[in-house]
């Protein structure tokens, strides 16, 4: 069954539009006159709206339906599920998928088609408060979804400023204004759980380790993004948990004046964060689901996608980075591909469609950056300015796991412009604002 636009779809539409308008506008003119950067605010907002306008519109005329389709449905499916029995209606919201919750969705709620997929049912989980504040509406679900996680994006972006004041407008351009992350995150789909959880992971331990405020409240929220990600793509919480803990002892070391005592600590400080990721990933068994759940099942799925790609029936919308077996050595072999993949690919010769083709031209001008640094800062450089921040190192290390895991199990260049979302615009900030400490430097 496919979506279409009718007038309710319209008024809901318009007023979900206004009610944004008139918020938008009041918050703007109650914090410009103190943090100059709000002068994004409006700009950024509407843009993200545009761009769900335009999803919405891509999707119905001209993928003809797809994965968000499904996803409106499965959440209606149980929204509906409540009316006939709200105490399995909500087992289910809480995560619980058992054959005999499954067999109460019939005829009148709708069969959704995610539930068995526990990492893609998690997506209509989450999606219930949206469904309802957008009266049941695909078009109000997707625009309320996209406004009220428009706020994580503002939050880490008020985040950067307060670190880089100096960088607002760069980092304003990473955060809030890259096409492609625009696009894939402006919709109901798990692309934007997973970006939006990651942002507000570094945001909550900021608000911890840096300003010190609110502390409890962080941590709850800390834990609470952390099982989004678990629930929806658990490899996504290992590379975040590793980075952001990682920040944190970056920033303990950093505060260590004694030169000679911070080199002596700092192989005991990164071992222990090490030993905690690991005890914290080990223990994930019973709450991470998926074939990403486990390194195992990662490397596992990574050898059946390329098994996979083979097969005639992806065409030329495939890569391939080479044959390897579901070991680490041969994974470990495959890192340059599968970096390079993750970051720069589809390359302009390999963008057969209009989309793809704007991916590989945000590839393109990012490799040119790039190498654009590696040569002025004649690449010693670039690494030693990285190492001298600990925010710095932190994306870093995510940068460089989430483009490796994706580069190495993403079969298909569809899937990697969307998967890419969850770190270009870290990827983003860091050339950036080595550029700007470049400049600086010259100076």
């Amino acid at each position: 069954m496919n979506i279409g636009t009718s007038t309710f779809d319209i008024i809901i539409s318009i007023a979900i539009l206004i009610a944004a308008f008139v918020v938008a506008n009041k918050t703007y003119n109650k914090h410009i006159e103190n943090s100059w950067y709000y002068a994004h605010y409006k700009n950024a907002l509407f843009v993200r709206i545009a761009f769900s306008i335009i999803f919405i519109l891509v999707y119905m005329y001209y993928y003809g339906g797809g994965d968000t389709h499904y996803y409106y449905y499965g959440t209606r499916s149980l929204v509906r599920l409540f009316q006939k029995d709200a105490g399995a209606a909500f087992r289910i919201l809480l995560g619980e998928r058992t054959p005999e919750l499954r067999s109460l969705f019939d005829a009148d709620t709708g069969n959704p088609v995610y539930f068995r997929d526990a990492n893609a049912w998690a997506v209509c989980r989450f999606s219930v408060p949206f469904y309802i504040l957008g009266m049941g509406s695909y078009w109000g679900m997707t625009l309320v979804m996209c406004i009220v996680l428009f706020i994580p994006f503002w939050k880490f972006y008020t985040m950067l400023c307060r670190m880089y004041p100096k960088n607002q407008k760069t980092m304003a351009i990473a955060v809030l204004f890259i096409p492609s992350v625009l696009f894939w995150s402006s919709g109901i789909l798990k692309d934007v759980w997973c970006l939006v959880a990651v942002l507000q992971l570094y945001v909550h331990v900021y608000n911890v380790f840096y300003r010190k405020r609110k502390l409890f409240l962080n941590i709850v929220g800390y834990v609470f993004w952390s099982y989004i990600l678990i629930s929806i793509r658990p490899f996504v919480f290992y590379t975040a948990l590793a980075s952001t803990a990682l920040w944190i002892g970056f920033l303990w070391i950093s505060r260590i004046k004694n030169v000679l005592l911070r080199t002596s600590v700092l192989p005991f400080i990164l071992s222990m964060f090490l030993l905690v990721i690991v005890y914290v990933v080990s223990s994930m068994g019973n709450v991470a689901v998926g074939k990403y759940a486990t390194v195992d099942s990662m490397l596992s799925y990574a050898v059946i996608i390329q098994d996979d790609l083979k097969q005639d029936y992806y065409g030329e919308n495939s890569f391939d980075i080479g044959s390897f077996d579901a070991t680490i050595p041969s994974m470990l072999s495959k890192v340059p591909a599968a970096l390079f993949s993750g970051l720069f690919r589809p390359l302009l010769w390999e963008g057969k469609s209009l989309f793809l083709l704007i991916s590989a031209l945000e590839a393109a001008i990012l490799l040119v950056f790039f190498v654009y640094l590696l040569i002025r800062t004649r690449i010693v450089g670039f690494f030693k300015i990285i190492t001298g921040d600990a925010f710095l190192s932190s994306i870093t290390i995510f940068i460089v796991l989430s483009a490796f895991f994706t580069g190495l199990t993403i079969a298909n260049f569809g899937a990697l412009v969307r998967y890419r979302i969850m770190y270009l615009p870290l990827f983003g900030i860091l050339l950036f604002r080595v550029l700007y400490i470049v400049k600086q430097k010259k100076e």
